[in-house]
């Protein structure tokens, strides 16, 4: 089996939150996401736009619900768009962390509360 597109890179998570991590990638100059939910035995997946040209993916449990959230990390404002997936995908937040000389840390959980929180290293 083939999945992902020229231009895409592999991202890592657990997107339908049965324990399992989905393959997935990103395509950071059109913003595209492609997940293959293991769930589903392969049959479902997600495919949508969120993010683009000079965002970096960055995905990981920010709303602590055991699924992995799909985010981007925008390096020129130092704005992280995360869509919940508490809300089926449907509702997101933005943060203020980082800016230009900073690069996303994603994905982990620095307090232990099961949460990942937002982190940029300089």
């Amino acid at each position: 089996m083939y999945w992902g597109f020229p231009g895409s890179v592999p991202v890592s998570g657990d997107f339908d939150g049965d324990g399992k991590q989905d393959p997935a990638f990103y395509n950071p100059a059109t913003g595209r996401w492609q997940i293959l939910l293991s769930g589903s035995t392969y049959m479902t997946s997600i495919d949508m736009i969120w993010g683009g040209d000079g965002e970096t993916a960055v995905p990981g449990d920010y709303d602590g619900d055991g699924t992995t959230d799909i985010a981007v990390y925008n390096g020129a404002t130092g704005v992280w768009r995360i869509l919940e997936s508490t809300q089926a995908f449907a509702a997101s937040m933005n943060v203020s962390w980082g800016g230009p000389s900073y690069t996303p840390v994603p994905a982990q959980d620095f307090d232990g509360d099961f949460v990942a929180d937002i982190a940029v290293y300089q």
